[in-house]
C-alpha cells in the first residue's frame, strides 16, 4: 500500500466519522432523542455492517464502525449539551428580579448601551443558583469589567424568535442558546459587588485590547476609529446602525467581524515577524501562540476559532515538512468545533457562512480564476477578485434562504477595497502600540492610517448608496436552498473536467489557500 493510498484511507475514515456525528447531532436536534429510537437506528446501521462482513469487504465494514460511532456520539454530544431550561428560568420569566452574577466575557457596546454575559447567576434575594448565563443589557454608566460580580435589577424575559424585515424568522433563542445564554434583561441597573472568579490570561488580553482601543481613539477621528477597532480587533459596538447596514449593503461586514481573512493577514504578519528572529521551528510555534493568544482577544467567535483552528493545522503540517491538505484541515477544524459545541452546528450562522465560504475558497476559487484573467495582479487586485466572486457564488443560496439580502456590488467593492486592507491593518497596530510609548509618534502615524481608513468608509458608503446595491429576495424553502447547492456542485464538478487551458496545473494548489495567505509566505522556505 502506498503513501497515497494511506492517505485515501485516513481521510475516508475521518469523512465518515464526521458525517456520521453531524448526522447524530441533527437526529437529536430535529428528530428524536429517544435512546430507542438511537439505538434502533444504530441497529440497523450495524446489520449493514455484518453485511459488509459477509461479503469480505472489511473497508467498508470499518467505515461502517466509524460511521455508527459518530452517529451515536454526535447524538450523545448534542443531548447532553443541549438540556431544558432552568425551571427558576421560566418561573421568573415576565418578572422584576435580583440577580447577582459573574460578568464573565468582555463587555460590549451596542448602539448606546453596554452589554454583559454573566455567569454563575443567583437569582433573587436568597440568591439560588440557576444554569446557563443571563444577557444584561445596562446604562453606559457605570462600566463593568470582565470577572466584575454585579447585581442587577430588571425584567427578566425569555427570548423569542422575530419576523425579519425581509420575511424571515430569526431564531433569537438559538442565536443566545449556542453562547449559552438563556435569558435576558434589558434597561437594568447594576451595582458593583467585588471580583469574581478569572482567567488570568483572558483579562490580561482584554486589558491590552482596551488599552489599544483607546489608543486609537485618541489620535484616529471618528468614524475611522472605530472602523480601526473592527479591522484589527473586531470591535463593531460603537458602529451607527447606518453605517453597520452600509457595510452589510456593500458586502463588507465580513471586514469587520475578524473573519478568516482577518485570521490570515494576522497570522501571516505574525509568521514573517518571528521568522525574522528565530530559528524555523521556534518561530511556528510562536506563530502558532500568537493565533492562539488573538483568538481569546476578540472573544472567540466561530469563524475566528475555525480559522485559527486551521491557522495551527497550516503550521503544524509545515513544522513536520508535511504536504497541507486545506480539505481535511476544514473537515477537522469543523469536527473540532462542534465537539466543543455542538450548538453552532445548529444555529450559528457565522459558523455555516464560514464553512461555506471556505469550501468556495478551495473548489470553485480555482474555476473562476480561468475567467477573471484581465484582472491586474498589481496590489492583490486579481485575488481580491477571485475569492470574492467565488465566496458570493457560492454562499449565494445560504443567503437567500437564511436572509433574503444579497449584495450586487460586493464584488466590485472588494476589488476596490481588500487590497488596502493587509496595510490598514499593520498601520492601526502601530498605531495602537506606539501610543504606550508616545502619544505624539502615536498622533504621527494616525496620518498615514486615516487616509486608509476614510477610503474604506468612503468607498463602503458610496457603493452602499447605489439604488442597486442590494436587493431582497422572497424566502425560500430548505428544499429549495438544497436543490440550488445540488445545481452549484454539479457545475463545479462538470467545470473541473474541463482542460484547465489557462490556469496552469498547479494553479489550483496555489490557490487552495487564498484565506490563508501564510502558506505563500511559507513557500519561501
Amino acid at each position: 500500500m502506498n503513501d497515497e493510498q494511506k492517505d485515501f484511507i485516513k481521510q475516508s475514515f475521518l469523512f465518515v466519522f464526521t458525517s456520521g456525528i453531524v448526522l447524530g447531532m441533527l437526529w437529536a436536534a430535529y428528530v428524536s432523542r429517544s435512546m430507542g429510537d438511537l439505538l434502533f437506528v444504530l441497529a440497523l446501521a450495524l446489520l449493514v455492517g455484518a453485511y459488509t462482513w459477509f461479503k469480505q469487504e472489511k473497508f467498508f465494514l470499518w467505515l461502517v464502525l466509524f460511521a455508527v460511532g459518530g452517529l451515536f456520539l454526535g447524538s450523545m454530544r448534542l443531548t447532553h449539551v443541549d438540556q431544558p431550561l432552568d425551571p427558576l428560568i421560566r418561573e421568573y420569566a415576565d418578572s422584576q428580579v435580583t440577580i447577582e452574577g459573574t460578568v464573565v466575557r468582555d463587555p460590549e457596546e451596542r448602539l448606546g448601551r453596554i452589554e454583559y454575559v454573566l455567569g454563575d447567576v443567583g437569582l433573587g434575594v436568597d440568591k439560588r443558583a440557576v444554569s446557563g448565563n443571563i444577557l444584561v443589557r445596562g446604562d453606559r454608566v457605570p462600566k463593568f469589567a470582565y470577572g466584575d460580580v454585579v447585581v442587577w435589577e430588571g425584567k427578566l424575559q425569555l427570548p423569542e424568535s422575530f419576523l425579519t424585515d425581509s420575511g424571515r424568522i430569526f431564531d433569537y433563542p438559538g442565536y443566545l442558546k449556542k453562547d449559552g445564554i438563556v435569558a435576558t434583561i434589558s434597561f437594568a441597573h447594576g451595582a458593583y459587588v467585588g471580583e469574581g472568579k478569572q482567567n488570568f490570561v483572558k483579562s490580561l488580553l482584554y486589558k491590552v485590547k482596551h488599552i489599544y482601543i483607546e489608543n486609537i481613539d485618541s489620535v484616529v477621528p471618528v468614524p475611522e476609529s472605530m472602523l480601526a477597532a473592527g479591522l484589527l480587533l473586531g470591535e463593531r459596538g460603537s458602529f451607527g446602525e447606518d453605517l453597520t447596514n452600509d457595510f452589510r449593503r456593500a458586502g463588507l461586514i465580513h471586514i469587520v467581524v475578524l473573519s478568516g481573512y482577518n485570521i490570515a493577514i494576522i497570522s501571516e504578519y505574525a509568521l514573517v515577524l518571528f521568522r525574522k528572529k528565530f530559528r524555523k521551528k521556534l518561530s511556528l510555534i510562536l506563530a502558532g501562540l500568537f493565533i492562539v493568544l488573538f483568538a481569546l482577544l476578540v472573544g472567540g467567535g466561530a469563524t475566528v476559532v475555525r480559522a485559527s483552528i486551521m491557522g495551527l493545522l497550516v503550521l503544524l503540517a509545515r513544522g513536520g515538512s508535511r504536504r497541507y491538505n486545506i480539505t481535511r484541515a476544514l473537515v477537522f477544524a469543523g469536527l473540532l468545533m462542534i465537539l466543543h459545541n455542538p450548538l453552532i452546528l445548529i444555529y450559528d450562522v457565522s459558523f455555516h457562512l464560514s464553512v461555506l465560504a471556505t469550501v468556495a475558497l478551495i473548489y470553485v476559487a480555482p474555476l473562476v480564476e480561468r475567467y477573471v484573467t484581465k484582472l491586474p495582479e498589481t496590489f492583490g487586485v486579481r485575488e481580491a477578485g477571485i475569492a470574492t466572486i467565488a465566496t458570493q457564488i457560492f454562499v449565494l443560496p445560504y443567503l437567500i434562504y437564511r436572509m433574503g439580502e444579497v449584495s450586487l456590488i460586493a464584488p466590485v467593492v472588494n476589488i476596490l477595497v481588500l487590497p488596502i486592507i493587509p496595510l490598514t491593518m499593520l498601520f492601526a497596530f502601530f498605531v495602537g502600540l506606539a501610543g504606550v510609548f508616545s502619544t505624539t509618534l502615536s498622533y504621527l502615524l494616525s496620518f498615514v492610517l486615516t487616509p486608509f481608513l476614510s477610503y474604506t468608509i468612503l468607498m463602503t458608503e458610496f457603493f452602499a448608496g447605489l439604488p442597486f446595491a442590494s436587493i431582497t429576495l422572497p424566502p425560500i424553502s430548505l428544499v429549495v436552498m438544497g436543490g440550488m447547492y445540488a445545481v452549484l456542485v454539479w457545475g463545479v464538478w462538470k467545470l473541473k473536467q474541463k482542460p484547465q487551458s489557462v490556469v496552469g496545473p498547479d494553479s489550483a494548489e496555489a490557490f487552495e489557500v487564498v484565506e490563508y495567505q501564510i502558506i505563500k509566505a511559507g513557500r519561501a522556505d
